[in-house]
């Protein structure tokens, strides 16, 4: 018996079998698959077009959150726009370009809120005088009728009622315009900050002999000075930060290694408190409103020399040991803070290499502005500023939330300006 006689069964079951298939799928395909739709047809999709499936593609802010940010650090979100569909600005901020209003004419010096909290006070440089300023920009009210010619920097109170002016020769001036009492203070003044009460200013004095700098407290007019610490030549280690109860003054940072940090809190009664270590270097801090967290910023090698924003909780004057990175190359006065657990940072959208060492390679990146939750530790980015018919970019110097929270104030470095933009 050849091959082909023992095999034969096999290849007639076979082809039957395929046969069998072959038929079975023609029906199938006449009829139970329709045809494509044709030009005009619904469904009909054109030649190159392609529909993404149901959630397809990926989230933006669950990219940040993860902490897998780009290697500049920020995210620019005019580049997730998309050319075939240009989206017209916000007047209230969700997160894209938002409209944002120029409230000041002139150029001004020293941002802070109003005493009534719905708006903001500033000294203007083509007037020479200081303002209060409605939220709208249409109700501007002189804060005193006396010029103050060439004013170089401003430090307010936290109740706007009271200023120490700085004048480009280093004089300074404590002014209180409620009574319209003016004091000249010492020149070597420096780092002036109002404590939170408003009746106590703390300051670094600083002078050609190491021997006699100390960083100190004093009344605003100058009276009752006190120092707290000698500083020699570590005046740059020092930073005047009041807590909220005023029992820290400052901070001094103590470099331990080349990337880390230990931190020290000044009190005002030489109190020992227990300092806390850090990574990084450059430390430069804020305190929450009711002082449950700090908030600060440091330079580090593994961020490739770019200020980071860091929280830790804090219990009067003692630190967590648990310190939380927000993935944002920021520094803290670029931040503000609306309550315990939120805030506001203006975030350049690209932060080179190096730029915590050296800030100035930042002066022609504009800023986008991020809202954080402290509790989540979650933050997305609430506005896109941008001037309606203008292609002006802004980088931000400081913030003010309105009382009501109905409106952010910024201060332009390119301007010189105040702005203002909705977020209710």
């Amino acid at each position: 018996m050849n091959i082909f006689t023992q095999y034969k069964k096999i290849f007639i079951v076979s082809g039957f079998i395929i046969i069998s298939l072959g038929l079975l799928f023609l029906i199938i395909w006449m009829f139970f698959i329709p045809d494509k739709p044709k030009p005009g047809e619904p469904g009909y999709v054109p030649p190159g077009a392609y529909l993404p499936e149901i959630g397809q593609g990926a989230n933006l802010q669950e990219l940040i959150d993860s902490g897998q940010l780009p290697s500049a650090g920020n995210v620019d979100i005019k580049e997730t726009e998309t050319a075939t569909q240009p989206r017209e600005p916000d007047t209230i901020a969700r997160g894209y370009q938002t409209y944002t209003l120029p409230i000041t004419e002139n150029k001004v010096i020293g941002m802070t809120l109003s005493a009534d909290k719905n708006g903001v006070a500033f000294y203007d440089q083509t007037d020479q005088k200081f303002y209060r300023l409605s939220s709208d920009g249409k109700t501007k009210i002189p804060l005193s009728d006396e010029k103050f010619y060439n004013i170089e920097d401003v430090v307010w109170a936290p109740d706007a009622t009271r200023a120490i002016i700085t004048y480009p020769d280093g004089m300074k001036v404590f002014y209180d315009f409620s009574t319209k009492k003016k004091i000249t203070l010492p020149k070597e003044l420096t780092d002036i900050k109002f404590a939170p009460s408003t009746d106590k200013i703390g300051f670094k004095f600083e002078t050609s002999d190491i021997d006699n700098n100390f960083l100190g407290v004093a009344k605003p007019d100058g009276t009752e000075a006190k120092a707290l610490e000698e500083t020699a030549d570590q005046e740059r280690f020092f930073q005047v930060e009041f807590s909220p109860s005023e029992q820290v003054a400052a901070f001094y940072q103590k470099p331990t290694s080349a990337n880390s940090s230990e931190i020290f809190l000044v009190g005002q009664q030489g109190e020992n408190f227990k300092s806390f270590e850090i990574e990084g270097t450059r430390f430069e801090a804020k305190w929450s409103p009711a002082g449950t967290r700090l908030l600060y910023d440091v330079v580090m090698a593994e961020y490739g020399f770019r200020p980071m924003l860091w929280v830790v909780a804090a219990s009067g004057t003692q630190m967590s040991n648990y310190k939380v990175s927000l993935g944002l190359y920021t520094w803290i006065n670029k931040c503000i803070f609306t309550s315990e657990t939120e805030l506001y940072c203006a975030v350049p959208k690209n932060t080179p290499e190096g730029a915590g060492l050296y800030p100035e390679i930042l002066d022609n990146i504009s800023d986008v502005i991020y809202h954080i939750d402290l509790v989540s530790n979650r933050k997305k980015i609430i506005a896109d500023p941008v001037l309606q018919n203008s292609d002006a970019e802004f980088k931000i110097a400081s913030m003010q939330i309105s009382g009501d929270g109905k409106f952010l104030f910024f201060f332009d470095n390119n301007s010189e300006k105040i702005y203002s933009l909705r977020l209710k």
